[in-house]
């Protein structure tokens, strides 16, 4: 009887235990779901229901404050608005606009979104600079930007993401190797001569 009260002891916090980190772990799988906002109603470059290249930006300001976004007045100019989320839990959102319409969406600043979650949700990158960790997807629409350092720190999944950027105008270098996998930096200079030359 003793025995069975101590298994019982026992068991009981170390199921509340994985209840609780199965419940962390499933609001940080739908917090980077939610900061890339993909379906098929919303196919690339639209993020978040945000058409860029065909939305106004009325139309996407009452999309972001309906949502609980806070436009930043101090940093916003000209042709950039800047939306951040008053929990610290979204992204920080930067819109481009001309002529009244949104050109560009920017997302920085996303809370725990790495590289593995981006290509969860977009798939696999095109291609990729090495020198600054840039990615590109889906023909351009979408490019992200790392948060380590190439010469230092190896590239995998779990690499933090720095921004992350929808455009419909397809933006290239010619600098850009194919992707190849989770591979050193120096592994795509050393695979392909036409790269710019990591300064380590």
């Amino acid at each position: 009887m003793k025995r069975l009260f101590l298994i019982q002891c026992t068991i009981i916090p170390l199921l509340v235990g994985l209840i609780f980190v199965s419940i962390v772990f499933g609001s940080y799988v739908n917090g980077a779901l939610f900061q890339l906002g993909r379906s098929e109603a919303c196919p690339l470059p639209c993020w978040n229901g945000i058409r860029t290249g065909e939305m106004s930006v009325d139309a996407a300001n009452h999309i972001l404050f309906s949502q609980g976004y806070e436009m930043q007045n101090s940093m916003t100019d000209r042709n950039h608005n800047f939306y951040i989320s008053p929990t610290g839990s979204r992204c920080t959102v930067e819109l481009g606009h001309q002529v009244a319409r949104v050109i560009e969406t920017h997302l920085s600043d996303c809370p725990n979104l790495r590289l593995g979650d981006v290509i969860a949700a977009l798939g696999q990158p095109e291609s990729l600079l090495p020198h600054s960790l840039t990615f590109r997807f889906a023909r351009g629409m979408a490019h992200l930007r790392l948060r380590i350092d190439p010469c230092v720190d190896r590239l995998t999944a779990f690499s933090e993401v720095m921004f992350v950027r929808f455009s419909r105008m397809p933006d290239t270098s010619p600098y850009e190797v194919p992707w190849q996998g989770f591979i050193p930096a120096w592994r795509y200079e050393h695979l392909y001569s036409n790269t710019v030359p990591l300064v380590c």
